[in-house]
């Protein structure tokens, strides 16, 4: 009786500490793709430090999520690579 209530109990705590990782790492991830395309398409200052360090942050948001989720593991870095010229940004 007790081995069967350990294994309940080892699943729950599964159960948990994976439901919590994918509340902070993919669904967040996921979300926050939506808005840095938008932001992608809108215009950006035209400063290079910002533009070098927004680049960075999403490209590094999507390798994450490449790591994470194996569906279009090459599909997004390949969109970020075509895309990353400083002269991309800043002009409306």
């Amino acid at each position: 009786m007790s081995y069967n209530n350990n294994n309940y109990l080892i699943t729950t705590i599964l159960i948990i500490i994976t439901t919590v990782y994918l509340l902070l790492n993919i669904i967040p991830t996921a979300f926050s793709i939506d808005e840095d395309i938008e932001l992608h398409h809108i215009c950006l200052p035209n400063n290079k430090p910002f533009n070098k360090i927004y680049k960075a942050n999403l490209q590094a948001l999507m390798i994450n999520l490449s790591n994470n989720v194996s569906l279009g593991g090459g599909y997004w870095p390949a969109i970020i690579g075509n895309n990353s010229d400083d002269s991309a940004h800043g002009h409306c």
